[in-house]
């Protein structure tokens, strides 16, 4: 049986929302956040994960929600989107549906595959906080303070 209730935000989310409490911890004690850039796209990415290590990480880096320890579900992130790349360019060539020797129409198992590395991007989509609900209710200042001004009890 997993976890139950809601999953655990990121310390950054909490203190743009106004939600960290003491039992939360000390802002202070947490991971730095990664370097200003991430640096060159790992060798293992196809132009896909490229393109989003480029685009959207050093936008996470910023927002102060990719820190050092994200690093590597954020390259599984792109990684994901490599998958997605190359199903889809699958299915472009070879269509959705194939007929059988016995003449039956089935469905391209690159189709349930395709769904299932999308459903994986939504899920890390919505621990790195890029999801809109994810982001509901936060309200970010132009310059964030390190250190939070309250703490509610």
């Amino acid at each position: 049986m997993g976890k139950r209730g809601p999953a655990p935000q990121p310390m950054a989310l909490k203190l743009a929302r106004g939600t960290l409490r003491k039992r939360d911890g000390d802002p202070a004690a947490q991971p730095q956040a990664a370097p200003a850039a991430l640096g060159k796209s790992p060798d293992s990415l196809g132009d896909s994960g490229r393109k989003v290590w480029e685009i959207i990480g050093p936008k996470l880096v910023t927002a102060g929600v990719l820190t050092e320890l994200d690093v590597g579900p954020f390259l599984r992130y792109c990684e994901a989107h490599d998958h997605v790349a190359r199903l889809a360019a699958a299915l472009e060539s070879e269509g959705d549906t194939f007929t059988t020797k016995k003449g039956f129409v089935c469905q391209n198992p690159a189709v349930n595959q395709r769904f299932k590395w999308l459903d994986k991007i939504e899920r890390f989509e919505a621990r790195f906080g890029m999801s809109a609900s994810d982001r509901c209710g936060i309200q970010v200042a132009k310059s964030t303070p390190a250190v939070p001004t309250r703490v509610r009890a």
